[in-house]
């Protein structure tokens, strides 16, 4: 009888586990913005009535699992600083897949707020940074910089003055992992260090991991600097140029297909082989052949094309060079003269295809 009753206990308890297995429901999808069709990451997923919640991924991709109760309708909210919040109802009992656009919420008029300090939470492995606030960052010469950005963080030191490189919690600078779309660069600076090889306009997010970083990033003792470039404007052409004192730079970006695909370039060259040098050669008064010129370039590309809802394929890359060439001409006796001259350039490069797909 004892044994009976044991049997028909561990009968019932696999049929429960069964029961409440298959009593849940997966709610999976991406999260985009209405207009340009970019992947919003770090958007809020919440189901009201489970109360369970997640967060959108680096490719805004979101998977939530909540259970089923009978005669219940699940309500799924999605916000997103800055954007409308999305309310959708799900069928009940099944898994469903979701492709959610946010509309821009409206902008208001600036508002300061000013709080004691003390008492705020800070997390000390993980900092994010949006190109507007490296755009509003001190820079050199009017050059917006990434790397003099995060110099101004906690535990990240600059190094040598005037210098494009970050020392993280006494590491060296090699001891830092740089990745652009998730490719490693390994010579990150322009103009002997003094201006880093990303183009603000380009990029979309910057993320620093100061210690603690995920197990997924590896090679390095130091850091972990993530950096992610725009995708493109699917819906309507946008262009955007600045100008600086050493140099300047354009970005376009717009579909190919509306809604289909879309494609972004960013490139920026510096002129003090074209302006500045030569007019500082012409008011000192130097000789042809005592004259040095350098200049840096880079280009940014991005193609995004969008297969369906679950399927996106992207390519993208990087092409940067540094030059330097010297002249230089001395008397060796006899009204005769020995003319002697030197070119450096070097190149980096960088091309990375990346399928992103949604298994059913």
């Amino acid at each position: 009888m004892l044994r009976f009753v044991f049997f028909v206990a561990m009968w019932a308890g696999t049929v429960w586990q069964a029961l409440a297995w298959q009593s849940k429901v997966l709610i999976r999808g991406y999260v985009e913005e209405a207009d340009s069709r970019e992947r919003l990451v770090g958007a809020h997923v919440f189901e009201v009535r489970s109360s369970r919640g997640t967060v959108t991924d680096n490719f805004g991709y979101f998977s939530l699992q909540v259970p089923v109760e009978a005669d219940s309708v699940l309500q799924l909210r999605v916000s997103y600083t800055g954007y409308q919040s999305v309310w959708k109802e799900l069928p009940e009992g099944r898994d469903t897949f979701l492709l959610i656009r946010m509309q821009a919420g409206e902008q208001l008029s600036e508002v300061v707020v000013k709080a004691a300090e003390g008492g705020q939470a800070t997390t000390i492995d993980r900092q994010v940074m949006s190109v507007g606030q490296i755009a509003r960052m001190p820079a050199m010469f009017g050059e917006a910089d990434v790397f003099k950005a995060l110099s101004l963080l906690p535990g990240v030191q600059p190094g040598q003055e005037g210098q494009s490189a970050i020392f993280v919690r006494g590491g060296s600078r090699d001891q830092n992992l740089v990745l652009l779309d998730g490719v490693p660069l390994y010579f990150t600076n322009h103009f002997a260090g003094f201006f880093s090889v990303f183009n603000p306009d380009a990029l979309k997010q910057v993320q620093l991991y100061k210690g603690g970083f995920p197990a997924h990033y590896g090679g390095r003792l130091s850091s972990v600097l993530d950096l992610t470039m725009k995708e493109g404007h699917m819906s309507e052409w946008h262009a955007k140029g600045a100008m600086g004192l050493l140099s300047s730079r354009l970005m376009a970006e717009g579909p190919i297909v509306k809604d289909r695909a879309s494609m972004l370039v960013a490139a920026r060259r510096s002129w003090t082989d074209l302006i500045v040098l030569p007019l500082i050669y012409e008011l000192g008064g130097y000789e042809k052949w005592e004259r040095a010129s350098f200049w840096f370039g880079d280009l940014n590309f991005k193609v995004n094309w969008m297969i369906n809802d679950r399927n996106r394929l992207f390519a993208s890359g990087y092409l940067g060079r540094d030059q330097y060439n010297f002249n230089l001409r001395e008397a060796v006796g006899n009204g005769d003269f020995l003319t002697t001259g030197s070119k450096t350039r070097w190149d980096n490069s960088t091309f990375s295809l990346r399928w992103q797909s949604l298994l059913s």
